[in-house]
């Protein structure tokens, strides 16, 4: 199956970006090589025609930054996750040390008592 040049050729200059008074092109691509496109086209305002040369380069992707955040609002985010998980750990098991007396707080560390009184 054969396409003629009109079925496609506009697309082709628009997906190459070739200027609008194109009168022909020739694009060229070999295995290992750059792609190489040779544009003959009439410049806007004159009737001389001029050629052009092209080489295809791949477009660098564009990345998108994430979204700022304010520092303070991140700051507030994870003192309230750090104190929510503090509560959670103190709710479960009660005081975290014994504070009745300094005989509990020996027995607690296994110190001796007869050092302490």
């Amino acid at each position: 199956m054969a396409i003629i040049s009109h079925q496609i050729g506009k697309a082709l200059c628009d997906a190459l970006q070739l200027p609008k008074q194109t009168r022909s092109f020739v694009l060229r691509v070999e295995a290992g090589n750059v792609v190489t496109v040779e544009c003959e086209y009439y410049p806007e305002g004159e009737f001389v025609t001029a050629l052009a040369e092209y080489e295809l380069v791949r477009r660098p992707e564009v990345k998108v930054a994430p979204p700022a955040i304010h520092f303070d609002a991140w700051m507030r985010e994870r003192t309230d996750a750090a104190h929510a998980a503090y509560m959670a750990r103190h709710k479960r098991g009660g005081q975290a040390y014994p504070q009745n007396s300094i005989v509990e707080l020996a027995r607690y560390f296994s110190v001796p008592l007869e050092g302490i009184r």
